[in-house]
C-alpha cells in the first residue's frame, strides 16, 4: 500500500485546483466565523439577527457545514462581525523546475 502526503487535506479530496483553492479559502473564512461565534456572548437569536442570517444558517456555520456558504457569503459575514479580510497571494509551485 502506498501512501501519498498532501499539504493539505483539499489537496487529497479536489483534483480541480480552482476548487480546491476555493475549498481553502471558504474553510479559512468559515473557521474564522466559527472561532467568533464560538467567543461572542449573544443568545444564537441575537447572533444571527447581528449578522442578518437566519438561526438555521447560523447553525450550518457553527457545524462547519462548509458547501452551505459560497466564498462570497463567507466575506460578508466576517464583515458584519467586524472581522478583517484579506487574500494575498504567491507564485505557485511549478512541477518539473526544482522550486
Amino acid at each position: 500500500m502506498q501512501f501519498i502526503a498532501f499539504d493539505c487535506v483539499w489537496d487529497a479530496v479536489e483534483p480541480d485546483l480552482v476548487k480546491r483553492t476555493d475549498l481553502r479559502l471558504r474553510a479559512v473564512l468559515l473557521l474564522a466565523m466559527q472561532n467568533y461565534v464560538d467567543a461572542t456572548p449573544l443568545d444564537r437569536f441575537k447572533l444571527a439577527r447581528q449578522l442578518e442570517i437566519s438561526a438555521s444558517r447560523l447553525k450550518h456555520l457553527r457545524q462547519g457545514q462548509i458547501t452551505q456558504f459560497e466564498l462570497t457569503d463567507l466575506v460578508a459575514l466576517c464583515v458584519k462581525a467586524g472581522l478583517k479580510v484579506n487574500i494575498s497571494t504567491e507564485p505557485a509551485h511549478q512541477p518539473g523546475t526544482g522550486e
